[in-house]
């Protein structure tokens, strides 16, 4: 009862996140009451706790967000991209406090992240069984030879890349926690509901999430020692190379939208430029007006606001790089950039600590690689997606706090201890 209340109530929250109150999304507002809780909850957190290292870098970087002239130009860009920087070291700070203060702070952590991969994944069918309609839409089929005007997969999730990233994160994690679900009929609802989300997010035609599911997967195959693991993402390899040169060569739409382009692009000779979406023009580009900004302006970045209307001025579209970490350097400068680079290190350290037997090493293992390849060839920050690796992060913090006979002790039953 309590999980489909849960359940309803989370959903809902989600579906109606474009819907304004006043002039600001819904999503904004309630993301930001969030995020001042959280910060409440770090600030009483008992005294003589210092903060995590990852979650101090977090903070100066989203402080460094407001240090731009984009503040003075659009306020709120500026604080809801703030805002987005700060949600994985504010998640991670609030929940390993919060998780250590129990005895089975681990198992619930585990368990939190698992029942948020099934959620985003079970928020799929509605949708898929044409129950409901999304509140935004996702791409314009008939761009790419679709024919009449039909839109992409979208859900819950506002917008195409927000759900086909969502959907296979949660999808990789889902397939990592096969081998630790307690009955075949538990593995057999979490292979069910890979099979929705990947299909959801196939219908996507987005290629950022299928990128990062790619590279959770290779990860997967090679750090983990569960058989499992290595069956079933080889008969996902297997099958998704011929089933990609089949729809290459048979389906327009597939064909076109994986090469980033339309039907008027594929009538013309295409360049360097317009291939992956343009995405080399719009890093060359983004590049290019940073550093020859004055050197003042670079400390601090000039913010969201002012890299749109420079990318404007140079190739005439109001966008960003499509590539978080020229983004960053974009908004926040040098200044940003280190600090961000220190929080990245801090994830690392994390991960590092970890020996490859830790179940917890190839989880975390996959979403850093996730969020890198999503960060290298797209750029924008999805709140799910950020919740499921800043969960990932405690579950591999909270395990390296174990002594070395304890780790010991639990690896062939590690997840199969309950909560008392």
């Amino acid at each position: 009862m309590k999980i489909g209340l849960g359940f309803v109530f989370f959903f809902v929250l989600f579906y109606v996140e474009p819907l304004p109150i006043g002039s600001v999304p819904f999503a904004v507002l309630w993301k930001a009451l969030l995020f001042a809780v959280l910060l409440i909850g770090l600030y009483i957190s008992p005294r003589g706790r210092a903060l995590p290292r990852l979650t101090v870098w977090g903070l100066l970087l989203f402080v460094a967000g407001f240090f731009n002239e984009s503040l003075a130009i659009d306020p709120f860009e500026t604080a809801s991209t703030a805002l987005k920087n700060a949600y994985i070291p504010i998640l991670f700070g609030f929940w390993l406090y919060s998780f250590r203060d129990t005895e089975k702070g681990e198992y619930y952590a585990r368990r939190f992240i698992i029942v948020l991969s099934a959620f985003i994944l079970l928020s799929t069918t509605p949708f898929l069984l044409n129950l409901l309609s999304p509140l935004e839409s996702g791409y314009d089929l008939s761009l790419f030879g679709g024919g009449d005007t039909v839109f992409g997969f979208v859900g819950i999730f506002q917008n195409a890349h927000g759900a086909s990233m969502t959907l296979t994160v949660a999808s990789a994690t889902l397939l990592w926690a096969l081998p630790y679900a307690r009955t075949r009929t538990t593995r057999m609802f979490y292979l069910a509901l890979m099979a929705v989300g990947l299909v959801a997010s196939f219908l996507t035609l987005v290629r950022t999430g299928l990128a990062m599911f790619a590279s959770a997967l290779l990860v997967l195959l090679a750090s983990s020692r569960k058989r499992i693991h290595f069956r079933l993402a080889l008969v996902l390899v297997i099958a998704s190379v011929p089933s990609a040169v089949y729809l290459f060569e048979t389906s327009e739409v597939f064909r076109l939208r994986m090469l980033g382009l339309n039907v008027l692009m594929a009538r013309q000779d295409v360049t360097l430029n317009q291939l992956g979406s343009g995405r080399f023009l719009y890093w060359t580009t983004a590049l290019g007006q940073f550093f020859s900004s004055p050197f003042q302006q670079q400390i601090f970045g000039f913010g969201p606001t002012l890299a749109k209307e420079y990318m404007f001025g140079a190739i005439g579209l109001r966008i960003y790089a499509h590539n978080g970490f020229i983004d960053i350097l974009q908004f926040h400068g040098y200044f940003g950039l280190f600090a961000y680079a220190m929080m990245l290190r801090e994830i690392f350290r994390i991960l590092l600590t970890l020996p490859r037997s830790n179940p917890y090493f190839t989880l975390l293992a996959m979403h850093l690689t996730a969020y890198l390849i999503g960060m290298l060839v797209q750029g924008e920050r999805y709140f799910l997606v950020d919740v499921l690796f800043a969960l990932s992060i405690v579950c591999a913090k909270l395990s390296a706090s174990f002594s070395a006979e304890e780790n010991y002790r639990r690896r062939n039953d590690y997840f199969h201890a309950s909560a008392k």
